[in-house]
Protein backbone atom coordinates (compact mmCIF):
# COMPACT_ATOMS: atom_id res chain seq x y z
CA UNK A 1 0.00 0.00 0.00
CA UNK A 2 1.11 3.55 -0.54
CA UNK A 3 1.38 4.89 2.64
CA UNK A 4 2.57 8.43 1.75
CA UNK A 5 2.16 11.28 -0.73
CA UNK A 6 5.00 12.99 -2.67
CA UNK A 7 6.32 16.28 -2.77
CA UNK A 8 4.40 16.86 0.59
CA UNK A 9 0.58 15.92 -1.10
CA UNK A 10 -1.14 13.68 1.13
CA UNK A 11 -1.36 10.01 -0.28
CA UNK A 12 -4.24 9.31 -2.82
CA UNK A 13 -6.99 7.21 -2.24
CA UNK A 14 -6.10 3.25 -2.83
CA UNK A 15 -9.17 0.93 -4.15
CA UNK A 16 -8.02 -2.35 -2.41
CA UNK A 17 -10.80 -3.95 -3.89
CA UNK A 18 -8.35 -4.34 -6.84
CA UNK A 19 -5.46 -5.78 -5.19
CA UNK A 20 -5.30 -9.54 -6.11
CA UNK A 21 -4.48 -10.09 -2.41
CA UNK A 22 -7.53 -8.28 -0.90
CA UNK A 23 -11.18 -10.29 -0.59
CA UNK A 24 -14.32 -8.63 0.38
CA UNK A 25 -16.80 -11.60 1.31
CA UNK A 26 -20.51 -11.43 1.20
CA UNK A 27 -22.37 -9.40 3.18
CA UNK A 28 -23.56 -10.37 6.15
CA UNK A 29 -26.79 -9.21 7.74
CA UNK A 30 -26.68 -9.06 11.72
CA UNK A 31 -28.84 -6.97 14.30
CA UNK A 32 -27.24 -6.93 17.41
CA UNK A 33 -25.52 -4.43 19.61
CA UNK A 34 -22.39 -3.43 17.62
CA UNK A 35 -20.50 0.08 18.01
CA UNK A 36 -21.79 2.96 15.93
CA UNK A 37 -20.10 3.47 12.92
CA UNK A 38 -18.16 7.16 12.52
CA UNK A 39 -19.33 8.41 9.00
CA UNK A 40 -16.32 9.66 6.72
CA UNK A 41 -18.39 12.56 5.15
CA UNK A 42 -19.46 14.03 8.86
CA UNK A 43 -16.22 16.43 9.90
CA UNK A 44 -18.03 16.76 13.66
CA UNK A 45 -18.14 12.54 13.77
CA UNK A 46 -14.13 12.84 12.43
CA UNK A 47 -13.19 14.93 14.57
CA UNK A 48 -14.67 13.21 17.70
CA UNK A 49 -11.99 10.57 17.17
CA UNK A 50 -9.05 12.91 16.46
CA UNK A 51 -6.27 12.18 17.81
CA UNK A 52 -5.41 13.14 20.88
CA UNK A 53 -8.50 15.35 21.63
CA UNK A 54 -11.44 13.80 20.09
CA UNK A 55 -13.97 12.54 22.79
CA UNK A 56 -13.95 9.02 21.25
CA UNK A 57 -10.46 9.06 20.32
CA UNK A 58 -10.17 5.17 22.59
CA UNK A 59 -12.17 4.19 19.97
CA UNK A 60 -8.97 3.75 17.64
CA UNK A 61 -6.43 4.59 20.18
CA UNK A 62 -4.33 1.36 20.13
CA UNK A 63 -4.82 0.39 16.49
CA UNK A 64 -5.60 4.02 14.96
CA UNK A 65 -8.19 4.51 11.33
CA UNK A 66 -6.18 4.38 7.67
CA UNK A 67 -9.15 3.21 5.96
CA UNK A 68 -12.67 3.54 5.40
CA UNK A 69 -15.60 1.20 3.78
CA UNK A 70 -17.62 2.67 1.16
CA UNK A 71 -21.41 1.12 0.39
CA UNK A 72 -22.70 1.37 -2.80
CA UNK A 73 -26.63 0.25 -2.55
CA UNK A 74 -28.99 -0.56 -5.51
CA UNK A 75 -30.82 2.46 -5.86
CA UNK A 76 -26.56 3.96 -6.20
CA UNK A 77 -27.15 5.85 -2.66
CA UNK A 78 -23.58 5.82 -0.53
CA UNK A 79 -22.57 5.58 2.81
CA UNK A 80 -18.86 5.85 3.40
CA UNK A 81 -17.51 4.77 7.50
CA UNK A 82 -14.57 5.02 8.96
CA UNK A 83 -13.00 1.15 9.47
CA UNK A 84 -11.25 1.24 12.92
CA UNK A 85 -8.01 -0.19 12.20
CA UNK A 86 -4.89 -0.14 10.25
CA UNK A 87 -1.22 -1.33 9.97
CA UNK A 88 0.31 1.10 12.69
CA UNK A 89 2.18 -0.51 15.67
CA UNK A 90 0.04 -1.67 18.57
CA UNK A 91 -0.30 1.25 20.81
CA UNK A 92 0.63 4.04 17.97
CA UNK A 93 -2.26 5.36 16.42
CA UNK A 94 -0.34 7.86 14.97
CA UNK A 95 3.11 6.24 14.64
CA UNK A 96 4.51 5.14 11.48
CA UNK A 97 2.75 2.14 9.55
CA UNK A 98 4.93 -1.36 10.47
CA UNK A 99 7.88 -2.63 8.68
CA UNK A 100 6.79 -5.47 6.92
CA UNK A 101 3.15 -4.10 6.36
CA UNK A 102 3.86 -4.78 2.50
CA UNK A 103 5.44 -8.34 3.12
CA UNK A 104 2.39 -10.96 1.84
CA UNK A 105 4.48 -13.33 3.35
CA UNK A 106 4.07 -11.64 7.01
CA UNK A 107 1.15 -12.87 9.21
CA UNK A 108 0.77 -9.47 10.68
CA UNK A 109 -1.02 -8.26 7.39
CA UNK A 110 -3.51 -10.86 6.89
CA UNK A 111 -6.43 -9.29 9.12
CA UNK A 112 -10.14 -9.98 9.30
CA UNK A 113 -11.83 -6.32 9.83
CA UNK A 114 -16.07 -6.12 10.12
CA UNK A 115 -17.76 -2.93 9.34
CA UNK A 116 -20.86 -1.40 10.64
CA UNK A 117 -23.22 0.25 8.52
CA UNK A 118 -26.87 0.82 8.46
CA UNK A 119 -28.46 -0.17 5.20
CA UNK A 120 -32.17 1.37 5.99
CA UNK A 121 -33.83 -1.56 4.40
CA UNK A 122 -31.53 -0.99 0.97
CA UNK A 123 -29.64 -4.21 -0.42
CA UNK A 124 -26.23 -3.67 -0.65
CA UNK A 125 -24.40 -3.51 -4.10
CA UNK A 126 -20.87 -3.25 -3.70
CA UNK A 127 -18.34 -2.92 -0.87
CA UNK A 128 -14.79 -0.91 -1.36
CA UNK A 129 -12.00 -0.69 1.04
CA UNK A 130 -10.44 2.42 0.50
CA UNK A 131 -7.04 3.93 1.90
CA UNK A 132 -7.08 7.19 3.71
CA UNK A 133 -4.05 7.65 6.53
CA UNK A 134 -5.36 8.92 9.65
CA UNK A 135 -8.41 9.26 8.34
CA UNK A 136 -9.67 11.44 11.18
CA UNK A 137 -8.09 14.19 9.17
CA UNK A 138 -10.53 14.26 6.55
CA UNK A 139 -10.33 12.13 3.06
CA UNK A 140 -7.62 13.73 1.15
CA UNK A 141 -8.32 12.71 -3.27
Amino acid sequence: LQRSGVKSYPAPLLNTSRLKGTFIYQVWEHVGDAIGSIDVDDPDELASIAMPSGPLKSRISWSGADFFVQVTFDDGSVKRVVQESSFRAWGQPTGPVFDGANDPTNGEVHQFWGSVTESDGKRVSRVDLLYSPRVWEGVHS
